[in-house]
């Protein structure tokens, strides 16, 4: 312990200070002189070194974190868009005068700066993909809402009896032209006003066909019938 406090006055001895070099600057220390000899010493020194080396790597990776967050920092600062190339942007942080004026940086390899880079890149991306995504749910929710209130507005002529089977476009674009619900439809994606009239309209018709058609099956049975007691009658 002796012999490190002794070597820890002399700031000249770094972590990569060898025991050649040393030993001229700690053979005039009393403590120096009262090892067993020149193997201890050396030992001695060796394990004080080891030391060194541990702090220094603690000390330039609690640099490098503290230089990385600031750059992350840097980063958000700059007026860097999802699409920026690292070739642009290199030139930009560099010039950075935050950057520029702070030693820490100086810890941070050109591999360091496109990592921390294509990062911000990547969180760009991201949040222009959500704010994209977004919009389109919610431009799909409006649509929807406009689609539901123009079919509102479309059962309300059906009840009326202004939609029916065999009408015409002609016939209810004055009633609807001014209507709300018909201008917000207007533009969007989808299903038209006109292709959700169409479809009214041929579900009246379907409907209307299906009554025809129960209605001549019973005559047809009616008839059936007619016959039978026709024959019935003459035999």
């Amino acid at each position: 312990k002796d012999f490190a406090t002794m070597l820890s006055s002399h700031p000249e001895i770094k972590h990569y200070t060898r025991w050649k070099t040393a030993r001229p600057i700690i053979e005039g220390e009393t403590i120096f002189r009262s090892a067993k000899d020149d193997d201890e010493r050396r030992q001695l020194f060796e394990d004080y070194v080891i030391e060194l080396k541990k702090a220094n790597v603690e000390r330039e990776s609690s640099t490098r974190k503290l230089a990385l967050d600031e750059l992350v920092e840097i980063l958000k600062g700059l007026d860097l868009e999802p699409y920026s190339r690292w070739a642009e942007a290199q030139g930009i942080i560099q010039s950075n005068q935050r950057f520029q004026g702070d030693q820490k940086f100086k810890s941070l390899s050109k591999f360091d700066l496109l990592t921390a880079f294509e990062n911000h890149i990547k969180s760009l991306e991201k949040t222009f993909n959500d704010a994209r995504q977004q919009e389109k749910n919610q431009k799909s929710r409006r649509e929807r809402q406009n689609r539901d209130r123009f079919l509102g507005l479309l059962h309300e002529l059906k009840a009326s009896n202004k939609i029916k089977a065999g009408s015409k476009w002609s016939q209810i674009y004055p009633l609807i032209k001014a209507d709300d619900r018909y201008q917000a439809m207007l533009g969007q994606s989808g299903s038209t006003p006109l292709d959700l009239f169409w479809d009214m309209v041929e579900e009246e018709e379907r409907a209307l066909r299906s009554t025809r058609n129960d209605v001549l099956d019973v005559l047809d049975v009616c008839e059936t019938r007619v016959e039978s007691i026709d024959i019935m009658l003459i035999n």
